[in-house]
């Protein structure tokens, strides 16, 4: 098994660095389970790589530009990771008197500056611990009881958030209903969404409601994909600026136009306040959505999105790197891209043309 998987951060005006980092990871197995082979953070002109020989248990720390500055292979500290860490790479730079033939000590300070910088940026830019959200989430209630908000995948945590924004925090709950109204009005969902507290007590039980059309309906009486999207709707507007999401279907329930719209704000959100998703999804619209905005130049740039492609051949699965162009247009699809919506628009056309001959 070998797979090779590369994201690109996007470039900042920072002191030393001005190109995008990029980040790669080389896959392989131990045994019967995947593991990193190797771990790359590329900035021109830095190279610095982190590979784990075949023994799984040494790993050779590398830092090139035009030349190799820094060299090293040693005992692997966390072999039950089976992660080649970059950290210890940033735990030699920070380390003062190198040994001159690791031809570390013959950096700039600006260089050092510069490598230290790109670990920064790149860690930073992970946005801390990633949060999942999973593909089915929680069934809607009709009345909730107040209860701990702690995170959860499945979403059972999001009633008792609107309820404590709701109570506890006016501006923030303006600014979350402002964003979910957008949405629902965009997606044909809903128009608004409102907390109906069943007595004065913050004890007391309380209700979601949905205003469709006309008057607010219980959360559980209108479409099952707004109570499935409603997590992914809460978690992605009120995580933190620069968060990592993990997202897995999130189509789930809903029609194509709020799969559409979903796709938009997924865009709007990393444009505006640079979080980072990661999507697992079967939506056509979703992603055609995200192309079209690309095209009209009102959601991500080309460099920001990065399409895998599984395709089955057998018992194996082949992942194919796909990019977009500015014109919001495929590149690089493998032959088998998108050939079952082919097949069946020609079995339309033939249908048609059967019909006219008769």
């Amino acid at each position: 098994m070998g797979l090779s998987v590369a994201l690109q951060m996007p470039g900042r005006e920072v002191k030393h660095l001005k190109a995008p980092i990029t980040f790669e990871a080389e896959f392989d197995q131990i045994g019967s389970q995947p593991a990193v082979k190797s771990v790359e953070l590329r900035s021109d002109p830095f190279s610095v790589t982190a590979r784990r020989h075949s023994q799984a248990r040494k790993v050779e720390y590398r830092i090139n530009t035009a030349r190799t500055l820094f060299s090293m292979a040693d005992e692997w500290r966390y072999p039950e990771r089976l992660v080649p860490d970059l950290a210890e790479i940033r735990f030699l730079l920070r380390r003062r008197n190198q040994p001159k033939e690791q031809a570390l000590g013959e950096l700039e300070d600006a260089e050092r500056e510069a490598l230290d910088e790109m670990f920064r940026l790149a860690y930073r830019g992970t946005g801390g611990r990633p949060y999942a959200i999973a593909p089915i989430r929680t069934r809607p209630e009709r009345t909730y009881d107040p209860k701990k908000d702690t995170p959860a995948p499945e979403g059972g945590h999001i009633p008792m958030l609107l309820s404590r924004t709701f109570a506890g925090d006016p501006n923030s709950w303006k600014a979350l209903k402002e964003a979910l109204s957008k949405f629902g009005k965009a997606s044909g969902l809903f128009e608004g969404m409102r907390v109906r507290r069943l007595g004065n007590k913050e004890s007391d039980p309380f209700q979601i409601q949905v205003k469709v059309s006309g008057p607010a309906f219980n959360l559980v009486d209108v479409g099952y994909g707004v109570s499935q999207v409603l997590p992914i709707l809460v978690d992605s507007l009120m995580g933190d600026v620069g968060q990592t999401f993990l997202m897995q279907q999130p189509e789930v329930h809903l029609h194509p136009k709020a799969q559409a719209e979903l796709g938009t704000l997924i865009a709007q959100l990393i444009k505006q306040e640079h979080k980072r998703f990661f999507v697992e999804t079967h939506s056509d619209y979703l992603l055609e959505r995200v192309r079209l905005d690309i095209r009209d130049g009102i959601g991500l740039r080309p460099e920001d999105v990065s399409v895998l492609y599984f395709q089955r051949k057998g018992p194996e699965v082949r992942i194919h790197p796909i990019s977009i162009d500015g014109g919001g247009n495929i590149v690089d699809a493998p032959k088998g891209y998108r050939q079952f919506f082919l097949q069946e628009e020609r079995r339309f056309l033939g249908g048609f043309a059967d019909v006219r001959d008769h």
